[in-house]
C-alpha cells in the first residue's frame, strides 16, 4: 500500500513539473534577427516565384544564417523554423528542384509573419 501512494505521488510530482515545461507560450521579447529572417526569407520567396534560382539562393541562405546565429544564442522556434525551412530550401535550390524552395519558403514566411505580427501587436516590434 505504501509503495502504491509512494508511486502515486512521484507520478503526480513528475506530471507537475512536466507540465510546467509545457506551459507555452512566446518570450517577452522577439528572438534577435527576427525582422531580418522574415525579410530574407520573403525575398528567398520572391524571387524563386520569378525564376532567379541565383537570387533565391543568396536570400535564403542569408535567413539562415542570421536564424542560426540568433538560435544559438537562444533558441527560440520562430528562428528553429526559419533555419530549418532554409536549410531544406537551398538544399532544393541547389538541386534545381524549386517548386519544393518555393513550398518550403511560403511556410517560412508563414511562421515568420505571425511572429512578426505577434510582436508589433504586443509593441515589441
Amino acid at each position: 500500500m505504501r509503495g502504491i501512494i509512494v508511486q502515486a505521488g512521484s507520478v503526480l510530482l513528475l506530471g507537475s513539473i512536466a507540465s510546467v515545461g509545457f506551459a507555452g507560450g512566446r518570450y517577452a521579447n522577439p528572438p534577435v534577427g527576427l525582422v531580418e529572417v522574415q525579410q530574407s526569407c520573403t525575398k528567398a520567396l520572391e524571387a524563386a516565384q520569378k525564376g532567379d534560382t541565383a537570387a533565391a539562393l543568396e536570400s535564403a541562405k542569408a535567413a539562415r544564417k542570421t536564424a542560426v546565429a540568433s538560435y544559438k544564442e537562444i533558441s527560440t522556434m520562430p528562428m528553429e523554423v526559419g533555419s530549418s525551412t532554409t536549410k531544406k530550401a537551398i538544399a532544393a535550390l541547389e538541386a534545381n528542384n524549386t517548386a519544393e524552395a518555393i513550398t518550403e519558403l511560403q511556410h517560412c514566411k508563414e511562421k515568420l509573419d505571425s511572429e512578426v505580427d505577434y510582436y508589433k501587436k504586443e509593441g515589441k516590434l
